[in-house]
């Protein structure tokens, strides 16, 4: 016979992993999810692969896609209203690692940082909203198209979902991230810059001999033409 007091814990159990697990931010937003593949996100967005680039191949294989929503709703012959302008896809090594998602300024114009913030939270739960404000801009310059500030944070273990808001336009942007693929990217991308900055000098003067060689070349064939048809 189970005792009372054993199902008033076991029910406050499944309330309190209720009430973590909404309070987690997910590993998703509307249909993608972070570590699929490149292919799943195509078809997806109804993409191709030559929409595709290749940022580094090595020592990691680092992607990009950049997606707009169609113009026109689906099924319909009117204008979508989707809020969602366009969505930027990062994949290392054929995993989703970061969804960069900016919003229409036309659809998000008059809202309020708490009114994205509460329909935002009923997707990740409880945000963590920074304790001062954060201001990530291009540093050559004091004013920046990309200058923008940290509304709110949604976070776990793995998952950061950061809400930003464009300090000049104040339009709204979102980036939901796998902070363990997301590190391995940035890493990657390092070793990257540091192999390409590396292999620079002899990838310059083996171009520079390549075009050397078209050169002697194409002066070697007109040469035979033109002493092939010079009349004295």
């Amino acid at each position: 016979m189970i005792r009372p007091g054993a199902l008033v814990v076991a029910s406050l159990g499944v309330v309190l992993c209720s009430a973590l697990v909404h309070g987690q931010a997910r590993a998703d937003y509307r249909a993608f999810a972070l570590g699929s593949p490149v292919t799943r996100v195509l078809e997806l967005t109804n993409s191709s692969t030559s929409n595709v680039t290749a940022i580094h191949a090595q020592p990691a294989l680092i992607q990009e896609l950049r997606w707009r929503p169609p113009y026109i709703a689906f099924g319909t012959n009117e204008v979508s209203k989707d809020p969602v302008q366009q969505m930027l896809f990062s994949f290392f090594d054929d995993q989703l690692s970061k969804i960069t998602i900016d919003y229409a300024q036309a659809r998000t114009d008059g809202m309020t940082d708490s009114d994205m913030i509460a329909a935002l939270s009923t997707l990740y739960g409880s945000s963590k909203q920074p304790l001062a404000p954060t201001i990530s801009s291009d540093p050559a310059t004091h004013v920046s198209l990309d200058s923008k500030t940290v509304v709110a944070r949604w976070e776990n273990s793995d998952v950061g979902v950061v809400l930003w808001r464009n300090s000049l336009t104040s339009g709204f942007q979102l980036v939901v991230t796998s902070e363990r693929l997301d590190s391995l990217a940035r890493v990657a991308q390092a070793e990257a810059v540091r192999i390409e900055a590396a292999a620079a000098p002899a990838l310059e003067l083996a171009r520079r001999q390549r075009n050397a060689d078209e050169l002697r070349v194409a002066k070697e064939q007109m040469r035979a033409a033109n002493k092939a048809a010079f009349q004295p």
